[in-house]
């Protein structure tokens, strides 16, 4: 079965050979992947058989997204992020944490669709 027959599956409800697998690798795991593995981004993903992948998209070009006190924002589906940065062996890495969800009050899917219908 490939990446894209397990995922529709999964998308269907019902049952793939596996759960898809999805991976984000930070800009420090990126580069230690490379010097110490010998491999590409896509080399490992392909290696760890990770079924999806990141598209860049299209700039979002509406109106002002909000920023609050503490210095974070809220991104278009309403997730609100606060840019995180942590030390890590001989640098540190950054990245934008969330801190807030509009789902957080979810405890089942159907939930959430049954809002949505």
């Amino acid at each position: 079965m490939n990446s894209r027959e397990r995922t529709f599956m999964a998308l269907n409800f019902e049952e793939p050979d596996r759960v898809p697998i999805d991976f984000w690798m930070s800009k420090g795991f990126k580069s230690k992947v490379e010097s110490t593995l010998k491999m590409s981004e896509e080399m490992f993903l392909d290696f760890y058989n990770v079924d999806f992948r990141y598209i860049e998209g299209p700039r979002y070009i509406g109106p002002p997204l909000r920023k609050f006190p503490d210095e974070s924002e809220e991104d278009i589906w309403g997730v609100r992020r606060k840019t995180v940065t942590v030390q890590i062996g001989g640098g540190e890495e950054t990245y934008k944490e969330v801190i807030d969800s509009p789902y957080v009050s979810y405890h089942s899917f159907y939930l959430f669709l049954g809002e949505c219908t």
